[in-house]
C-alpha cells in the first residue's frame, strides 16, 4: 500500500515570500490613497488643470468606483480563469492608469486614469487576499491576513476572540474617535486622534476580510473575497463625493458625525456575520487557538 505524503509544511517561514509579495501587491493600494491626498493641494493650486475642491472629491470617487468594479471583475473571474493571469492584468492596468495620470493635461484625464488605476487597484486586493487566506498556516488565517495588511495587532488578536468581535470592536473604536474630530482640538491632539483612528479603521477593515475567508469554502473564496471587496468600494465611491461636498460648504462638523455613524453601522454589520450560511459553517471545524480551544468568530 502506496504511503501517503506528507502534507506540505505551511510555517510562517516557508509560506513568508507569499504573504510578502501579496504585501507588496496591496501596498500600492494604500499609496495611491495616500499619494492622491498629498498631491491634491498642488493639483488645487495649479489653475490650469482645473480642480476644484468639489472636483477632487468627485475624482476620488471615481477612483473608488473603479476599484468597486476591479474587485467584483477580479473576484468573480479568478476561481475561472487563475491567480496569476488576474494578478497580471490588474497590475498592467495599475500601471496604465497611473502612466496616464502622469500625462493628464487636465482634470478630466487625470479622472479617467484613477479610474483605470482603480481598476486594476480593485482586482489586486481580493486576488491577493484569497491567495494569503490559502497559504496561510493552519489556524493562523487572520494573523496572515493582517501581516499582509500591516495590521499585526489585529491580526493576533482575531486569532484569539474571532475577527468578528475584533472588527467591530475596531468600528466602535473608530466611531469615537471620528466623532470627538468635531471638536476643536489642539493641532498636535488632532493630528494625534486622526492617526489612531487611521489604525483602528484600517484594522477593522482588515478583519472583514479575515471573517470573510471563514464563511466561503476555498472554492469560492475568491468570488466572495471580491464581492465583499467590491460592495465596500460603494462607500469609498459616496465618501470622497460626500466629503468634497460637506468641504465646499463650510459645515466639516457634519461630516465627522456623518462617518461616525458610518462606523456604528459598519459594527453592526460584522456583527451579523455569524448568522450567514449556518449550515456551511456547521461542516467546517472551527480553528483553534493556540491553547488548543475553538476560536469563536
Amino acid at each position: 500500500m502506496a504511503s501517503t505524503p506528507p502534507p506540505p509544511d505551511r510555517s510562517f517561514r516557508t509560506v513568508g515570500v507569499v504573504i510578502a509579495l501579496c504585501w507588496l501587491a496591496v501596498f500600492f493600494d494604500g499609496m495611491d490613497v495616500n499619494i492622491y491626498g498629498a498631491t491634491m493641494p498642488h493639483l488645487l493650486a495649479d489653475e490650469s488643470l482645473g480642480f476644484s475642491t468639489a472636483l477632487a472629491g468627485t475624482i476620488g470617487s471615481w477612483t473608488t468606483f473603479g476599484m468597486l468594479i476591479g474587485a467584483l471583475a477580479a473576484g468573480s473571474l479568478t476561481d475561472w480563469l487563475g491567480r496569476k493571469p488576474l494578478v497580471t492584468a490588474s497590475v498592467v492596468l495599475f500601471s496604465l492608469g497611473s502612466a496616464l495620470c502622469a500625462l493628464a493635461p487636465g482634470a478630466a484625464v487625470f479622472g479617467a486614469g484613477r479610474f483605470v488605476s482603480g481598476l486594476g487597484l480593485g482586482g489586486l486586493m481580493p486576488i491577493g487576499l484569497a491567495i494569503v487566506a490559502e497559504f496561510a498556516p493552519p489556524r493562523r488565517a487572520a494573523l496572515a491576513t493582517g501581516l499582509m495588511m500591516t495590521s499585526y495587532h489585529a491580526g493576533g488578536m482575531a486569532d484569539r476572540f474571532g475577527p468578528v468581535k475584533v472588527s467591530a470592536l475596531w468600528f466602535l473604536l473608530t466611531a469615537c474617535g471620528t466623532f470627538l474630530l468635531r471638536t476643536e482640538l489642539p493641532l498636535g491632539a488632532a493630528y494625534a486622534v486622526v492617526f489612531v483612528t487611521g489604525i483602528w479603521l484600517f484594522s477593522a477593515q482588515v478583519m472583514v476580510y479575515a471573517a470573510t475567508s471563514r464563511v466561503y469554502a476555498p472554492s469560492e473564496r475568491a468570488t466572495g473575497l471580491g464581492w465583499v471587496t467590491g460592495i465596500g468600494r460603494t462607500g469609498a465611491v459616496v465618501g470622497p463625493t460626500v466629503g468634497g461636498v460637506v468641504l465646499a460648504g463650510g459645515n466639516a462638523g457634519l461630516g465627522f458625525t456623518t462617518f461616525a455613524l458610518t462606523a456604528v453601522l459598519g459594527a453592526a454589520a460584522i456583527s451579523l456575520v455569524p448568522l450567514a450560511r449556518p449550515g456551511h459553517r456547521d461542516t467546517i471545524p472551527p480553528p483553534l487557538t493556540a491553547a488548543g480551544r475553538p476560536s469563536r468568530t
